[in-house]
């Protein structure tokens, strides 16, 4: 995968979806992608999915809610700091 398909933001976006999933079952929705990534706009997080969509990361069918699928599991590496707290 090149480095302008996985910018730090759209790592983000894929982890976020990829817990969400593992969370509640099914996909979150434009709006809940946005909130988590603090954003006011669903527009920008739609631009982000249609090219993890176009670099074969993830499907989703336009129109319809909830349909984001993975098909590529993201990196979730976890790091720990000196005195034992992780951070993903």
């Amino acid at each position: 995968m090149s480095s302008d398909l996985m910018s730090e933001r759209r790592k983000n976006i894929l982890r976020f979806i990829s817990g969400y999933l593992a969370e509640h079952g099914y996909s979150p929705s434009l709006r809940e992608v946005a909130h988590a990534m603090e954003l006011k706009s669903p527009s920008s997080i739609l631009t982000h999915l249609r090219v993890l969509e176009e670099g074969g990361v993830i499907t989703r069918t336009p129109g319809q809610p909830r349909t984001l699928r993975l098909l590529v599991v993201p990196d979730l590496q976890i790091n720990r700091t000196e005195k034992g707290e992780m951070h993903a």
